[in-house]
């Protein structure tokens, strides 16, 4: 198993609710060497004005690999949605989409996360709206994704956060149905153990298409200080096969490093103490 925390590039001139660790870019990642992350996963918003080989340098200088690529923070700092009713808004989102795919293929991953930045039916106006403009951002980028051998890894989020492909299934549905040939599945613990009536077998039926895994507990809290089975959950990601990347991905609250720490600490004790 591998290990990533969420942390931001340096362009993001603030606190991502998602993303942990304080300090400068190679501060936070002296910081993740040291408390036993193997990556990192960079949340970005503008990869333009970024740097590549500067930021592989300073990876390497701890040692540590780039997880994947998070689109987490563009909605909330930019305000772009790949479904949104403005076509402007949309095209924007979508050579965005396009250049995070470069980004994610010059920083040496195969994984992109699309969770908020996919947007919301009520936004986009209605539910066969949404769908026909996700599938024309998706389309648009499928075969560059193909070509830079990167992973569209799409999130399914609880009803509290969207109002469409809230569960596993449903997302896995949905991109078997439109045959795409670089969109996968990421499946975050928190939003599984609130929308899956079978949280650990919904890992189990996902396994053919599971890319990449959030780490949060209950309430977005550090892994072992909310009520999610993770030895269960670690458990069931070994009997799957799954050899990709688990990000922490949960609320930095007022102690992001702290929270950083913790998580580590009992994710691994959740992995070597398996039921």
């Amino acid at each position: 198993m591998k290990f990533a925390v969420s942390i931001t590039t340096p362009e993001v001139q603030f606190n991502a609710p998602m993303a942990l660790l304080e300090g400068s870019f190679e501060e936070k990642l002296k910081k993740a060497k040291e408390y036993g992350y193997e990556g990192v996963e960079l949340v970005t918003n503008n990869p333009s004005v970024l740097n590549s080989e500067e930021l592989k340098a300073a990876l390497a200088c701890y040692g540590l690999e780039t997880a994947a690529i998070s689109t987490g923070c563009i909605l909330s700092t930019r305000g772009l949605t790949l479904i949104s009713p403005d076509k402007g808004i949309r095209s924007e989102s979508v050579k965005l989409l396009a250049d995070l795919i470069d980004f994610a293929a010059e920083m040496n991953t195969k994984v992109l996360t699309i969770g908020s930045f996919k947007g919301t039916a009520a936004l986009a106006g209605s539910l066969n709206d949404a769908f026909n403009y996700l599938d024309e951002a998706l389309f648009t980028v499928d075969s560059k994704a193909g070509t830079k051998r990167v992973k569209l890894v799409l999130e399914p989020l609880n009803i509290k956060e969207s109002d469409f492909l809230n569960t596993a299934q449903e997302t896995i549905d949905y991109i078997v149905s439109r045959k795409f040939t670089n969109v996968r599945l990421l499946l975050d613990t928190y939003h599984v153990f609130l929308a899956e009536k079978n949280p650990l077998e919904t890992f189990r039926l996902t396994a053919p298409y599971l890319e990449h895994v959030h780490l949060a507990d209950s309430q977005r809290l550090p892994v072992g200080k909310g009520s999610i089975d993770f030895y269960g959950v670690e458990s069931v990601l070994k009997e799957i096969g799954y050899k990709g990347w688990q990000s922490a991905e949960l609320s930095r609250g007022s102690s992001p490093d702290l929270n950083a720490k913790i998580t580590i600490e009992n994710i691994k004790n959740a992995l070597t103490n398996q039921n």
